[in-house]
């Protein structure tokens, strides 16, 4: 039987939709995905949520307090989960929602995206049309080795 690497019961990969779709909102980072992770390693299949304690959350991810805690405000503005006081006032609880895989209904849920997705492109495109750094050499080493006579550096005022 033929396994990808690392498949395992344990090892759940994460959402591809993070990485070409979700990394165009602005302020995305790996961040948001290392407490997504979190979160759904920790959900409750009889339970419906997850509920990690905060502390758990940095621990896990290696992140700060405030920035767990704009992980969280980011997650959910995006619709990817919903924090609810636990009823005993203990920890919160976490609805967790698969991401948005189809591209249409994404772009048009977030045209912020889709812009920023098209100036990235942009940016992207117009550095691979640039020369590398070879042909940049080679076209200053071309243009250096061209004889100038002395004194005729302008022939313009002889035309």
């Amino acid at each position: 039987m033929s396994q990808k690497p690392f498949q395992a019961t344990t090892f759940v990969p994460s959402a591809r939709a993070f990485r070409t779709l979700y990394v165009y909102l602005p302020g995305f980072s790996n961040n948001h995905v290392a407490i997504y992770d979190i979160l759904y390693h920790y959900w409750n299949a009889s339970e419906g949520y997850a509920w990690p304690p905060h502390a758990l959350l940095q621990k896990e991810s290696g992140l700060s307090d405030p920035t767990v805690i704009s992980c969280l405000k980011f997650l959910e503005k995006y619709g990817l989960i919903r924090v609810l006081t636990n009823p005993s006032g203990q920890n919160k609880t976490y609805d967790l929602f698969a991401p948005i895989e189809d591209e249409a209904f994404f772009w048009a849920r977030f045209p912020e995206a889709l812009e920023n997705k098209r100036k990235r492109d942009a940016a992207i495109d117009a550095r691979a049309a640039r020369p590398n750094r070879a042909q940049r050499r080679a076209r200053a080493a071309k243009e250096s080795a061209m004889p100038v006579a002395a004194g005729m550096e302008d022939l313009s005022q002889y035309l």
